[in-house]
């Protein structure tokens, strides 16, 4: 019975044991979930995100339909010359023996410019001036033994003394030439020669200008040159210069001879007649230079009252040209157009706009 008891005793406190273990687990894992909460921060309130609004459609642009006068102008580039300006030339070739003048000097009339080396000319001058005064003095002595000598003799003794003459007459001649004079008063534009240099007959030593006379002489394309004429106006764009210029066309280029063959047109030195010719209505306060760029404007035509509208407006489909007309209540309409003078900024509408009226654009 003993026994019995102490089996029984056993078997309640391991039930017991077991009990307080399911107790103490299950509280255990309570407080885990308990303090797990704690581990998530809080809730925060959600942010309010600000309303996305489409951005409007690019609108395309609109102009207004002008009426002007319609200026159509022919472009060409040149330079300033001067009216009056001439290469000094040696006729005949030879060595430089000095040269008295440089660029950018001012010269006058008559002003040696430079001088070729005729020393063995002089020498061979002194020569012949020595043996043409011994002549001079066989004739004196001719005349005074008249009597003795034969009319043949005195007659070959002239001929003698007349060819000596003139051949000193050619060799004071060719000293002479040798010295190159200003032919006008001007400006010396550049200067081709040093001293020592050799050069041959007609060969370039300086260019003279005078800058007192100068003028616009610009270079326009044959298909150009058809459309311009004595009297129209122009504007002028010169290089360094901050202001344009107005003027009118003086002079055409001169037509070239037929005879003027391709090299020599090439070779040839320009000159003023081989341009269009502009004299401006005022010089600018900053005098203006030989050889300076720029750029000219003829107005050969001008369109009174003439409807215009930029470039851009213009749409062409199927060999149509037309625009797209924006009504006052902001609708649009396409409308055929008959275009005429076409300008890189403008375009003149002949037939189918009115001014005022709006157009789109691109």
């Amino acid at each position: 019975m003993s026994m019995k008891w102490q089996m029984e005793n056993l078997s309640n406190h391991k039930k017991k044991k077991h009990k307080i273990h399911k107790v103490m687990l299950t509280g255990f894992m309570l407080s885990v979930i308990l303090s797990g909460c704690a581990l998530f921060p809080e809730e925060e309130d959600i942010e309010k995100l600000p309303d996305i609004t489409a951005s409007n459609v690019s609108q395309k642009p609109t102009y207004t339909v002008e009426e002007k006068t319609l200026e159509v102008p022919l472009s060409g580039a040149g330079e300033i010359m001067s009216k009056v300006s001439e290469n000094v030339v040696f006729e005949e070739g030879g060595t430089i023996k000095e040269v008295y003048v440089k660029k950018d000097d001012i010269v006058e009339a008559g002003q040696l410019i430079a001088e070729l080396d005729v020393e063995t000319t002089e020498d061979d001058l002194r020569s012949k001036q020595i043996a043409f005064r011994e002549t001079e003095l066989d004739i004196k002595k001719m005349n005074r033994d008249g009597d003795t000598i034969t009319e043949e003799a005195k007659e070959r003794a002239r001929i003698n003394f007349e060819k000596e003459k003139l051949a000193i007459l050619k060799l004071q001649e060719k000293i002479e030439a040798a010295k190159l004079y200003a032919p006008f008063s001007g400006t010396v534009i550049n200067v081709r020669v040093e001293k020592g240099d050799n050069i041959g007959e007609y060969d370039k030593v300086a260019q003279l200008s005078d800058t007192s006379q100068l003028i616009v002489a610009v270079d326009f394309s044959s298909d150009e040159i058809d459309k311009i004429a004595i009297g129209m106006d122009a504007v002028v764009d010169i290089t360094g210069y901050n202001e344009d210029l107005t003027g009118k066309v003086v002079q055409m280029p001169v037509e070239e001879e037929e005879e003027d063959d391709y090299y020599n047109r090439r070779n040839r030195e320009e000159t003023t007649e081989d341009f269009t010719l502009i004299q401006l209505d005022q010089l600018p306060e900053q005098p203006l230079s030989i050889n300076t760029k720029l750029n000219a404007k003829v107005i050969s035509k001008k369109i009174e009252n003439a409807v215009v509208v930029p470039p851009s407006v213009l749409k062409t489909y199927g060999g149509r040209e037309y625009v797209v007309v924006v009504e006052e209540d902001g609708t649009t309409r396409e409308v055929d157009v008959e275009v005429g003078v076409r300008l890189s900024t403008e375009v003149e509408i002949i037939k189918g706009l009115e001014a005022g009226q709006k157009v789109e654009g691109r």
